[in-house]
């Protein structure tokens, strides 16, 4: 289950679509050699692509 919470709470109704980011602490060394995990889902949150790629922008240009 999902909750927002604060001033995000606020701003979206049930049926919206949301990012959720997670943050980690790690070392120099760690940070450098992580690759984040993207993944993106359909509209019933089925899985529809995992990758480990970031760009910034418009989704629809990958």
């Amino acid at each position: 289950m999902i909750c927002l919470n604060g001033a995000a709470a606020r701003c979206v109704s049930t049926g919206d679509k949301i990012i959720i980011m997670a943050y980690a602490q790690m070392d120099e060394r760690e940070a450098d050699e992580h690759k984040p995990t993207v993944i993106f889902v359909d509209d019933d949150n089925k899985i529809e692509r995992i990758t480990n790629y970031e760009k910034h922008g418009r989704l629809d240009d990958m």
